[in-house]
């Protein structure tokens, strides 16, 4: 996670130049040369980078950034740049069809108190008028990787002290272990490109935090994650290294039969029957298209609509397996708070259009990370290939983002999609780079 970077043209209003570059040493290298407001801003994002597994604090600073976005354009009498359109529309389409769906919804009132979570989509912008280059999202994932690390460390203890690993699944500092699967599983994916076989200090701490978020990952026993690596891992290869893909499923195959709970939990995958949560996975994917097919265009407005509904369409309730002597009691039927699919979710939500534009918007990005990086995977100058390796990276958070969202609703989890923006928002700052640019 190298500080380096290039620099490209800023979409902050020039307002702090004149500003005196107050401070000490390491935060002026760490914050590229920036002072006054320029250098709040760069803050408040590496800060909710690295606090994303706190809803509130990452909010509050996301509200904050806002804040000081606009008081430096108003101190420099200029706007930022706005984004390119094709990066604006579907989001745009995305936030008005699911206000409209929510206002058609059987209780609008509460559904549209539950697209507050809709404003979260402005991070994705405001990553990428704050972060500038390459060096700067090093930066901010350098911070994020630093704060889960103590977390990792805690789903350790955690699992070392529980011996029920199913009944109590690691989960760090957070509520739930899809949480803390999800956030593990986005920075690692974002980390797989920067790692090298140099000694320098960076390079080796980058493999210390990769090692301790796959320990953790493991730790966790969710399969959806493990798959979700798996694709970054192979999209990471094929860009970096395709000859490296043979090891891949070497070492899968050591843990496999090496670490025990790794292939217990492999082997459950493909058991529908004994394994309850297959069970009711195989029974929500119908019920839920079920769901879309009665509510096409507006879906039944909201995530609560959806869970209070799902009986009406689900039929019959999927057996519980009996309990085993000996073994823990058989597990109550509930209707799940949601259908474990990203996309299946949203359209069940708010309709297939809303999806559509969910999809185009996460096609832009494809697009646009594909068309910026650079072609060649032996670039010799330091801050292109670091450049490379952030968009590399964008790729394969973003890929094992939505490999684990077809067995999981992660993109309703805040803390999770707060790294899944600092994925999207990657191309889009970095997509021009001026020839013979100077090092941040």
């Amino acid at each position: 996670m190298s500080p380096t970077g290039s620099t490209s043209p800023s979409l902050l209003p020039s307002t702090a130049s004149h500003l005196s570059q107050e401070g000490p040493a390491w935060l002026q290298r760490f914050t590229a040369g920036r002072s006054g407001i320029e250098r709040s801003c760069f803050l408040v994002a590496v800060g909710m980078a690295a606090l994303a597994f706190s809803n509130a604090a990452w909010q509050s600073l996301h509200a904050l950034g806002w804040i000081l976005l606009i008081a430096a354009a108003a101190r420099a009498g200029a706007w930022p740049s706005p984004p390119p359109r094709r990066w604006v529309t579907p989001w745009a389409v995305f936030a008005v069809g699911s206000l409209l769906a929510a206002g058609f919804a059987p209780d609008p009132g509460r559904a549209l108190y539950d697209t507050k979570k809709l404003l979260n989509l402005l991070a994705v912008f405001f990553f990428a008028m704050v972060l500038r280059t390459a060096g700067d999202y090093a930066r901010a994932l350098g911070a994020a990787c630093a704060l889960m690390s103590l977390q990792a460390v805690a789903g350790l203890i955690q699992y070392a002290r529980v011996e029920d690993h199913i009944a109590f699944r690691s989960q760090g500092s957070l509520s739930h272990h899809m949480t803390f699967s999800g956030l593990l599983l986005i920075s690692l994916a974002f980390c797989l490109p920067l790692l090298t076989f140099s000694l320098r200090r960076i390079d080796l701490l980058t493999w210390a935090y990769c090692l301790l978020a796959l320990a953790a990952l493991l730790a966790t026993l969710t399969r959806s994650a493990w798959i979700g690596l798996a694709a970054a891992a192979i999209l990471t290869l094929a860009f970096k290294n395709p000859r490296g893909l043979w090891a891949l499923p070497v070492l899968l195959a050591l843990l496999f039969f090496a670490v025990p709970e790794f292939r217990a939990r492999t082997v459950s995958i493909l058991d529908t029957r004994g394994d309850y949560s297959n069970v009711q996975r195989l029974s929500m994917y119908p019920t839920g298209l079920r769901m879309v097919a009665a509510h096409p265009l507006l879906g039944v407005g909201g995530r609560r609509a959806v869970r209070e509904l799902y009986p009406a369409f689900e039929g019959t309730p999927p057996t519980p397996p009996p309990a085993v002597p000996g073994g823990p009691p058989q597990e109550p039927y509930e209707p799940p708070d949601h259908l474990h699919n990203n996309p299946l979710q949203i359209a069940a939500e708010a309709g297939i259009p809303v999806l559509l534009a969910w999809l185009a918007g996460l096609g832009v990005f494809a697009w646009e990370a594909l068309r910026a990086l650079p072609r060649r995977r032996d670039v010799h100058d330091a801050e292109e290939r670091l450049r490379r390796n952030i968009l590399i990276g964008a790729l394969a958070a973003v890929t094992a983002f939505l490999t684990m969202g077809m067995l999981e609703y992660n993109f309703g989890d805040s803390e999770v999609t707060v790294l899944l923006f600092l994925a999207l928002s990657a191309p889009l700052a970095l997509r021009r780079q001026p020839a013979g640019a100077r090092p941040a």
